[in-house]
Formats: structure tokens, C-alpha cells, sequence
């Protein structure tokens, strides 16, 4: 053990109180500010927040970061001045909110936050940041990620009267994509009617209700493919009307996987356009009756002319929040306007959001992203709704489970993220065998036996240690 760390240890045994009380925190924090100034001590740093004297650490941290560190905490705040354009107001001081240090995969990078901020702000703020933007802008180089925001950056240069030679190649992305958002509209509005004629409900998240109920252009909200959601008595009876229609599963789906899962996708005949046939809204809630209430409260929606629903104004915010904060190979980005959006066109219910995240034990990420869009973007989310989401209690698994999404992943792999969701599969009823888990995992890798989880472990860890050893990272897959 490194003399910082054995330093750190006896001075957190020394240091950490019984309590959670002001004075005890303040107490906790020296042995914070030392850690904090090494750099090397992070990890142990980070650990110290999910150990068993975690409320104590993270308040203390809290206390640090606001007491201690204000240059450093500055840089959290990307918004120098002005107003989002989708906001009306820049917020007002706001009481201290737990800040998560930004250490998930799914964050932007520096590079990113400088276009999220030309490309969503308004006057002063959106120029400064284009033009500490344009010197790196590469509209051909540019990651996916960043790419899929070009088309919101040339509607914004266009609203500030910025002509650059660059816009040629954004207005090109932005035909592109509404291009392929026509192929993709065209093909939802005949498998909307498949299920409509089989008389089978359905409810559209994320993009392909955002584009036409926010948006209103094809050109500006990049889509991969049409997030459809069904009962999820009628999943069985939803896949193979579209089977019958030219669509395909990628995989054999069985009262199992239904059980066990939340979605599965789905191929065009012929072509590459895909829908995500959905059966739960979450990942996370695949209990039998987890969605009634989302049904319940959800909203009409026109889609290209064929009547369907999407979730209230309070469920699609949560569940853009909840969905930008899951472990990907690259950052879901898009996030961010899409939610900000939501937020524009008003009519939260707060009071049952704040419900709902506590009840699906979504209160850590509700609290991290929507105080990120607070500070950052001065997204209009009432102050009371972040002291309260502050106040909540979360339960254990919710913090490893917010632990395990916010950390690199080791040598595990994606196993601790499938074993919270096995944990709230056990909670829900809907796994009691004593093979739960490789159960879980049999569906989820879409084994045919199993017998193969096993072997398909070892694979996988093989293939972790193999890429450790030759120092590179491998892409994990997220947590379904």
C-alpha cells in the first residue's frame, strides 16, 4: 500500500464520525482536501463515497467542494452567461446540491461541452463558445456522438446570424439526417398500423415522439431507430404480428426473456432500419405491473398521421434522464437538448416526478442530471425539486448501482450492472430460482442453454484480461 493511501485510511478511521451532523462533516473534510490535493488518491477517494461511512463522506465531500474549492467548482458550470435557448431564465443562486464528480462514460468531454454550449445557448454565451469551438470543429472527423449534435449547431448559427464556410458541410448532415428520419417515419407509420389492426395499444419514447411533438423538423434530432412500446401482455402477440409484416427479432424470444427483459430489436426485411420493441419502459422496472401507471398518465400523439401515445411530460423527463446516464460505448448526448426541450415546453408534474423517482429508486440519477441541466444550462427545474431529490432516501442498491455506472469497468466487466438489475428482477418477483442469476444472464446474452454461461463468462473474461494486458480498454456492453 502507497503512504498516501495508508495515510488516507488512518486518517479516514480517525476522522470519520458516527453521525451525519454538520459538525461531523466538517470534521470528516481536512482528510477530503488532503486526498483531494493528490491526484493519485481518487480512486480511494471515490471508494470512501460508497463505503460504509458513505453519507458521511459525501456530505463532507459537499461541504468541501463549496467551502474549499470554489475556483474548482466554477469549472463544473459551463454557462458563463446568458440564457439557454431553450430556457426563459438564467437560475438564480441555488441551495448546494450533491456535484458527482463526472467520472461515468456517459458525460461529454471538454470538447463536447464547448459545442453542447454553441449549439443550445443563446447571445453572448453561444458566441463565445463557437468561437472557442471553431479552431477544433471537424464536421467530417467529428466522433458520432458530436456529429449527431451538428444539425442543433447549424440551426443556432443561423438564429445568431454566424455565417461560416463550415456550414455548408453542417446543412449536408442535416439532409442527411432527415433523410434517413423519413425512411425511418415511413416505416413506423406502417408498423404502428400492423399493431393497430392486431388491436394492440402503443406508446413512442425518445426521438421518434420528440421530433414531431418538439422538434417539428426532421433534419434536427439524429435517430438510429423507433422506440416502440407495447404491453407487455400483448409483447408475444406485438412480435409476431410484425414477424408477419417483414419485420424480424434478432433473437428467439421466449416467455423467459419477455419475463426477464425489457425490449428487443427488431429488423426491417430488406433494409436496415430497426425498431426497439419495448414491453417495460425501463431496463430496470420489468415488473409484471411496472408500467401501468405510465400508461396510465400517458399522453395522445399523432405519428405521421396514425394515432398513438407517448409518456406524460414528468415520465419522458425521468426517462431521459435515466437513459443519458446508462453505461455506453459512446455518450448519449442527445440527452441533454431533448431534455431541455421537455423542460421548455413546461407542464411538469413535479410532484410526480419526484415520486416516480423514488418509487423506481431513480433518485441519485434524477438528482445528478437534472442539477447538471440546472447548472450548467440554467434549465428552469425548481429549486425545491433538487433540495428534495437531496433529501430522498435512496436504498443500497441504488448507490452501488450508481456507483457501478459512474466507474471504468474492471476486469467484471458488465456483471455488476446486470447483477443490480437481477436484484430488482428478484425484488419484482420475477426471478426465484436458485439459478437466478446465470438464468439472467442466459436471456440477456441470448444463450440457447444454460450450459453455454458459463463458457460465455470465461470468453468474455478472457477477452478483459487480454485487453488489461495490452493496456486499451474494451467497449462493454450496456446493462440491459
Amino acid at each position: 500500500m502507497s503512504e498516501n493511501k495508508r495515510m488516507l485510511r488512518t486518517r479516514t478511521r480517525a476522522t470519520t464520525p458516527s453521525g451525519s451532523d454538520p459538525a461531523s462533516c466538517e470534521r470528516l473534510t481536512p482528510t477530503l482536501v488532503d486526498a483531494h490535493r493528490a491526484p493519485e488518491l481518487s480512486a480511494v477517494l471515490d471508494a470512501l463515497l460508497v463505503a460504509r461511512f458513505e453519507p458521511v463522506a459525501a456530505e463532507a465531500f459537499e461541504v468541501f467542494l463549496e467551502r474549499r474549492c470554489d475556483a474548482e467548482r466554477a469549472g463544473y458550470s459551463v454557462l458563463a452567461s446568458g440564457a439557454c435557448d431553450m430556457t426563459a431564465r438564467v437560475a438564480p443562486h441555488r441551495p448546494p446540491v450533491r456535484r458527482a464528480r463526472r467520472t461515468g462514460g456517459y458525460w461529454p468531454s471538454a470538447g463536447q461541452e464547448v459545442l453542447l454550449r454553441a449549439a443550445l445557448l443563446s447571445g453572448t454565451a453561444a458566441i463565445e463558445a463557437w468561437r472557442a469551438l471553431r479552431p477544433q470543429l471537424d464536421v467530417v472527423g467529428e466522433t458520432p456522438a458530436s456529429r449527431r449534435l451538428l444539425p442543433l449547431l447549424g440551426a443556432n448559427l443561423r438564429r445568431l446570424g454566424i455565417d461560416d464556410p463550415l456550414a455548408a458541410g453542417v446543412e449536408a448532415i442535416c439532409r442527411d439526417t432527415a433523410a434517413k428520419n423519413r425512411r425511418l417515419f415511413d416505416a413506423g407509420r406502417h408498423l404502428l398500423a400492423v399493431l393497430a389492426e392486431a388491436g394492440i395499444a402503443t406508446l413512442i419514447l425518445k426521438g421518434g415522439a420528440l421530433v414531431p411533438q418538439r422538434y417539428r423538423d426532421l433534419g434536427m434530432r439524429p435517430m438510429s431507430d423507433l422506440d416502440v412500446i407495447v404491453p407487455t401482455s400483448q409483447a408475444e402477440a406485438a412480435i409476431h404480428a410484425l414477424e408477419g409484416a417483414g419485420w424480424s427479432a434478432r433473437s428467439a424470444v421466449t416467455p423467459a426473456f419477455i419475463r426477464m427483459q425489457h425490449a428487443i430489436d427488431l429488423l426491417e426485411t430488406g433494409t436496415s432500419l430497426k425498431c426497439d420493441l419495448h414491453w417495460h419502459v425501463y431496463s430496470e422496472c420489468c415488473g409484471p405491473d411496472a408500467d401501468d401507471d405510465l400508461w396510465a398518465a400517458s399522453v395522445p400523439l399523432d405519428l405521421e398521421g396514425v394515432a398513438t401515445r407517448t409518456l406524460a411530460p414528468a415520465d419522458q423527463l425521468l426517462h431521459l434522464c435515466v437513459h443519458g446516464s446508462r453505461r455506453a460505448r459512446r455518450p448519449q448526448l442527445l440527452w441533454i437538448p431533448d431534455a431541455l426541450l421537455v423542460l421548455q415546453a413546461g407542464g411538469i408534474d413535479w410532484p410526480r416526478l419526484l415520486a416516480q423517482a423514488r418509487g423506481r429508486r431513480f433518485v441519485l440519477r434524477a438528482a445528478t442530471m437534472l442539477a447538471y441541466l440546472s447548472g450548467d444550462f440554467a434549465a428552469p427545474v425548481p429549486d425545491e425539486v433538487l433540495t428534495r431529490l437531496e433529501t430522498l432516501p435512496v436504498s443500497r442498491l441504488e448507490r452501488f448501482e450508481h456507483w457501478v455506472v459512474n466507474r471504468p469497468q474492471g476486469l467484471l466487466g458488465e456483471l455488476p450492472g446486470y447483477w443490480c438489475n437481477y436484484r430488482r428482477l428478484r425484488a419484482d418477483g420475477q426471478v426465484t430460482s436458485a439459478l437466478g442469476f446465470p438464468r439472467y444472464l442466459q436471456q440477456t446474452w441470448r444463450m440457447k442453454s444454460l450450459g453455454e454461461v458459463g463458457r460465455g463468462a470465461l470468453d468474455r473474461a478472457r477477452k478483459r484480461v487480454r485487453a488489461a494486458i495490452l493496456g486499451r480498454a474494451t467497449p462493454g456492453q450496456p446493462a440491459r
